[in-house]
């Protein structure tokens, strides 16, 4: 199963009841590569006979459009466990931007410190909240 994928099946299991393994919770999805797919959702909804219009209620789509656009989402994030039960964050991808900003040798040490930042403050978020964090990156050679 692709990652992206599997993050869909997440937000959609995450939405069912604890009796039906679920957690009765909500999905923060932080698309960095424009990935979620409402109609993905809707097949495995469809699939499992869920209500599909309930489903994509509970999953928060927000695309990020820079690594500090990204990691302040992470902030938004939070103001909306007030109001929601924040159950699964995706970030998909979570080193996109940090790669395509921070290019070469010379910065790797910069966008080394940040995206350790931005890790630090998604598992204090999951710890904070009873939150799982499910992270999607792509493997390259060269940093």
């Amino acid at each position: 199963m692709h990652n992206s994928q599997l993050g869909h099946q997440l937000a959609v299991n995450v939405t069912r009841s604890e009796d039906s393994g679920g957690l009765d919770g909500d999905t923060v999805w932080i698309d960095t590569e424009q990935t979620f797919r409402p109609e993905r959702i809707r097949q495995m909804a469809e699939a499992l006979d869920l209500d599909v219009e309930a489903i994509l209620k509970r999953i928060h789509v927000a695309r990020a459009f820079n690594s500090h656009h990204q990691m302040l989402l992470v902030e938004k994030a939070q103001e909306l466990t007030q109001d929601f039960p924040i159950r699964l964050v995706v970030i998909d991808s979570l080193t996109a931007h940090f790669r395509a900003e921070y290019i070469g040798r010379g910065v790797l040490a910069e966008r080394q410190q940040l995206l350790n930042k931005h890790i630090h403050e998604l598992m204090r978020f999951g710890d904070i909240h009873n939150t799982v964090i499910y992270v999607t990156n792509q493997v390259h050679a060269k940093p």
